[in-house]
């Protein structure tokens, strides 16, 4: 045997984010903006065309980008609007996408990270728990023979999330929800609360597995100058690179305890919203039973990464270091779990464990990838549905507002009882000619749209325009004050 090349598909389960570099994370009042629970994101070009640099800088400068844009119309300057749950405290985290197409992408390095994790688990010795103790250092590790490919997807999701977080009363620890200044019972999306650029979940991306046993082989047998093997022996890499069904069973059985793990977790420290995190929870365990399911990026945690190999059947805590972080029996065990959250269609708040996603290999899980298939169809054609729908009422509401605007531009009538002794009010006017340096208009003044009124402004408008002007009603007569503008 030389090669095992496995070209698998990976389905999301749960919101996924792997970060992009920190400037490229979108800033609050500059690329987008937060209203009526939507995010706005915001187009410059559209910007800078109604409104100079100068103001442009000054606005942002002073936080008053908004009210300026709302001023002019604010759906003008916006490229996309994507409705979200709950307050947008914090910049946008914007999820690594690839360079030609701009598509999310989960990076081979990832996904091989979590495999890894979970092999050290089976692999590792009782006295080891280092991971170069167990698969050598840089020069002897023998993952470099295990390849995995880049995954890439189709779109994004806009998503908040919240930390859920123990809190200590008295000797005895309870969940609750991470705010600003303390942990509280209660959950509001309201309040510490961190938006995610994502890979929403039921997408499916290819991902291309090589096993390289032959090399693996080779490269044990070779000796450096000192005589020692190139790569460390491993038996459960072997065992992997032998076979990816036993790949799959050890995720499978990895995983199950995790879950398993987790959700004890969650019946210790329960709370109002507990019952809701569990059943997403047990929802990945059925998961799992079909195909290997593993976790990757954001919200995975300590027990994901390191596989917590103390205790990797109890998550729960039962002291705080001195830093604040949860203890159990003197090791390190987290007590906070950051959980993406959105509102469903009775409007009650589903809860996701990030990161979560499936490995699927349609020759081994035959079966089930068919049913997948049909699921994900079917979950697509829904949202389409629901995508249009939104979609043309944002079109409709982008036509009334037009409207509304080319409305506002019409002249509007003034009656005579609407002027106040000695105040000058604002008319309209609609402009008939040039006379040298005055413009010649017909005033919208009721009784009075006969007459025509001249009013210096040598630069002109056009004929037909309608301009708005100072006035006030004397003796049958308009006096006019001041420079007349265009209306808009």
């Amino acid at each position: 045997m030389t090669k095992t090349v496995s070209n698998l598909k990976l389905v999301s389960l749960s919101p996924i984010h792997i970060g992009a570099a920190q400037e490229k994370h979108l800033a609050k009042g500059v690329d987008y903006l937060a209203k009526d629970g939507a995010i706005l994101f915001l187009d410059e070009s559209k910007i800078l065309e109604k409104i100079n640099i100068s103001q442009y800088c000054n606005d942002l400068s002073n936080r008053k980008l908004q009210t300026t844009l709302e001023q002019r119309g604010i759906e003008q300057f916006v490229k996309k609007i994507v409705p979200i749950v709950g307050d947008i405290g914090t910049d946008v985290k914007v999820h690594i996408k690839d360079t030609t197409k701009q598509n999310p992408f989960i990076p081979g390095t990832s996904l091989k990270g979590a495999m890894r994790s979970i092999l050290f688990h089976f692999a590792k010795s009782n006295n080891h728990y280092k991971e170069q103790n167990t698969f050598g250092g840089i020069q002897e590790d023998g993952f470099r023979f295990l390849q995995v490919g880049d995954s890439h997807f189709e779109e994004v999701i806009y998503i908040n999330t919240k930390t859920f977080n123990l809190i200590k009363r008295g000797d005895v620890f309870e969940g609750g929800w991470k705010n600003s200044k303390n942990t509280t019972s209660e959950f509001t999306p309201q309040g510490f609360t961190f938006p995610y650029e994502c890979i929403g979940a039921h997408q499916i991306a290819d991902v291309r597995i090589v096993m390289n046993l032959s090399g693996y082989e080779k490269a044990t047998i070779r000796k450096d100058y000192k005589g020692q093997s190139l790569v460390k022996e491993v038996n459960t890499l072997i065992e992997i690179l032998q076979s990816k069904k036993e790949l799959y069973k050890k995720i499978q059985t990895y995983s199950d305890r995790y879950l398993q793990a987790e959700i004890k977790f969650f019946n210790s420290y329960n709370n109002q919203e507990t019952d809701r995190i569990i059943a997403q929870l047990e929802s990945l365990q059925e998961k799992n039973e079909k195909a290997p399911v593993l976790r990757v990026g954001q919200g995975s945690g300590f027990h994901s990464i390191t596989g917590n190999h103390h205790s990797p059947l109890d998550h729960s805590i039962n002291g705080i270091d001195k830093w604040g972080k949860g203890q159990l029996n003197g090791k390190d065990s987290a007590k906070s779990r950051k959980l993406a959250f959105d509102r469903v269609d009775n409007d009650e708040i589903i809860f996701y464990p990030m990161g979560f996603v499936q490995l699927i290999d349609p020759e081994v899980h035959t079966d089930y990838w068919n049913l997948v298939q049909e699921q994900i169809q079917k979950k697509k054609d829904v949202l389409k549905e629901q995508k249009e729908a939104v979609e043309m009422k944002m079109q409709a509401d982008k036509e009334k507002i037009q409207k509304e605007a080319e409305e506002a531009k019409m002249p509007q009538m003034t009656l005579l009882n609407q002027f106040k002794r000695n105040k000058a009010i604002i008319i309209d006017a609609i402009v008939t000619g040039q006379n040298g340096s005055q413009v010649l208009a017909s005033p919208q003044v009721d009784t009075m749209t006969d007459s025509i009124i001249s009013v210096r402004y040598p630069a002109g408008f056009p004929i037909g325009s309608t301009i708005q002007v100072k006035a006030k009603y004397s003796n049958g007569k308009l006096l006019i004050e001041g420079s007349p503008r265009l209306k808009n």
